[in-house]
């Protein structure tokens, strides 16, 4: 077999693998017409096949789902490792409050990401709406009730960091499945 019809039913295999479940025939019929075809079209036959099922799987319902569900897994275990990073810098600084809050809050992140790792993205959204809540009546409270201090700022700017970010994520819990399912039902009606 020469490289170019080589390269090219490796192209149309990797197409096979790419599509989703549900497109899986779809594509085995492409890979059956790259064999076919004249070694000069093939390759670029396949590789166009490979960008449809590339794309036909990215805009799947699994995989936004999945790439929801596993990028706030990530994202919460990185946020979890920059608070222990800053409970470390504050307990450097004999900061005592502080390196308690940023303990606690890599704590809820590390859990949030386990929990959402075992469970999908409804336990996200069911665990970070009540620390949402009690986030957002700290950060009220630091700006209104704390009494000036150098670090009031700085209690204030964490609160409310902590706010967007639970925000971000209970937006992708929330959106995600519902664009999914909405997704689902625009597929079937196709003809």
């Amino acid at each position: 077999m020469i490289p170019a019809r080589r390269f090219a039913d490796a192209l149309a295999q990797a197409a096979v693998s790419a599509s989703p479940p549900e497109r899986r025939e779809w594509a085995e019929a492409m890979r059956a017409e790259v064999d076919h075809l004249p070694d000069s079209d093939a390759a670029a036959f396949a590789a166009g096949c490979l960008w449809t099922a590339v794309r036909a799987r990215v805009d799947s319902a699994g995989f936004v789902l999945g790439a929801a569900r596993w990028g706030l897994v990530l994202a919460a275990i990185l946020w979890a490792g920059l608070h222990l990073r800053l409970a470390g810098r504050m307990s450097a600084a004999d900061a005592a409050l502080p390196e308690a809050l940023s303990y606690a809050a890599a704590a809820i992140y590390a859990l949030g990401a386990l929990a959402t790792a075992l469970f999908g993205l409804r336990v996200t959204a069911v665990l970070a709406t009540p620390v949402l809540g009690l986030t957002a009546i700290y950060a009220a409270a630091a700006a209104t009730l704390m009494p000036q201090s150098p670090n009031r700022a700085f209690y204030q700017a964490l609160a409310v960091e902590e706010v967007a970010v639970l925000l971000a994520a209970l937006l992708i819990a929330l959106v995600a499945p519902r664009w999914a399912a909405a997704r689902t039902v625009a597929a079937a009606a196709k003809p």
